[in-house]
């Protein structure tokens, strides 16, 4: 099996599209009915997400053999060998919050309150209570994912998907690392969307 991870943004109608297709750590080029590298699609994540903020392609989630023709119509719909197929469809139960997820989420409370050790370890005594994750839920009720999914949503599912708790790790540390202003709500607002697409039955991270 391949996993197809973005898929170029042209509507073609019966003839294949390129897509990128990661398989064994490595990207390639799926078009027609086979796969192969070649560096100047895809090199790294870098270059592909550049091409998906200049909108050639779309992040997507999803496997097909090889031989699967990969197509879109007008609409932008994909098709695989003639049949519908949904880019990112759900994985898991709806109403799922991951306890890697809540815990990665209450380290970085914890540490952006380092200086003021009694709201640490109210944090602390919240998360062991239970009653952040019932704050957790409570939110993402209020608010569920948009759907269709956005790019930004699209993103982090994917990689979340892929890297898992890693991935998540590594968003937090660059943006704590960049010079941009408001971090902490930057951070607070990718947790809030990975609860949120948990909660949605899109991820669980383990």
């Amino acid at each position: 099996m391949l996993r197809v991870i973005a898929v170029e943004r042209v509507y073609t109608g019966t003839k294949p599209v390129i897509a990128c297709v990661y398989k064994d750590e490595r990207l390639y080029v799926y078009h027609g009915k086979t796969y192969f590298s070649q560096k100047e699609y895809f090199e790294n994540f870098s270059g592909l997400a550049y091409f998906v903020e200049q909108e050639r392609y779309d992040w997507s989630d999803f496997a097909i053999s090889k031989g699967d023709s990969i197509t879109r119509n007008a609409n932008g719909d994909i098709f695989v060998n003639d049949c519908p197929f949904d880019g990112f469809s759900k994985r898991f139960p709806e109403g799922l919050v991951s306890p890697v997820t809540l815990r990665l989420f209450m380290e970085f409370l914890k540490s952006s309150n380092k200086n003021n050790q009694q709201a640490a370890d109210d944090i602390i005594n919240t998360y062991k209570s239970g009653q952040l994750k019932e704050y957790v839920r409570a939110c993402v009720c209020e608010n569920p994912p948009d759907v269709p999914l956005g790019d930004f949503d699209k993103k982090n599912l994917l990689f979340a998907r892929l890297f898992g708790k890693d991935y998540v790790v590594d968003e937090v540390r660059k943006i704590l690392k960049s010079d941009e202003n408001h971090k902490i709500q930057r951070i607070t607002f990718l947790f809030t969307r990975l609860f949120k697409l948990e909660y949605a039955g899109y991820l669980y991270i383990e």
